[in-house]
């Protein structure tokens, strides 16, 4: 089972509120209060009921999108309220991945944002390094 990080985003994003998709899908409104804030991972069929009522598909809920249209497997993003009450965030995974903002929302948008800028600047680096090298590139899963 893993978290389904995109699912609040895709709700958000098809105007639905968590008790209209709870209707929709047959899945409990607590169910999706809690997996929406990382406390439970979905079961398989949970995750299909929840793709089919959003429109999307399974793998949809599961990764982070960023530039182009890619999706990534889990990162974390971690939140930290500061005294003056801004969201201060940052990415374990990824180095450099750091933002804020005064709303939890606007943090959460940064941060999207910024891993989404540096995921670019490496990829280009990379395409430079490796330029009239033989190399393979493929998307990894996970």
């Amino acid at each position: 089972m893993r978290p389904l990080l995109r699912l609040r985003e895709l709700r958000e994003k098809s105007g639905l509120t968590q008790q209209e998709l709870a209707k929709r899908s047959g899945v409990s409104r607590a169910t999706i209060a809690s997996l929406e804030a990382g406390r439970r991972r979905a079961q398989s069929e949970t995750a299909r009921k929840l793709a089919e009522a959003l429109g999307a598909e399974p793998a949809d809920l599961y990764g982070a999108s960023f530039a182009n249209g890619e999706t990534y497997g889990a990162f974390s993003a971690l939140y930290e309220r500061t005294e003056d009450g801004w969201w201060v965030v940052f990415v374990p995974e990824i180095p450099g991945a750091v933002s804020q903002g005064k709303t939890l929302e606007e943090a959460r948008e940064m941060i999207r944002d910024a891993v989404s800028m540096l995921l670019e600047v490496r990829r280009e680096d990379a395409e430079r390094e490796t330029e009239g090298k033989e190399v393979i590139r493929e998307p990894l899963a996970f």
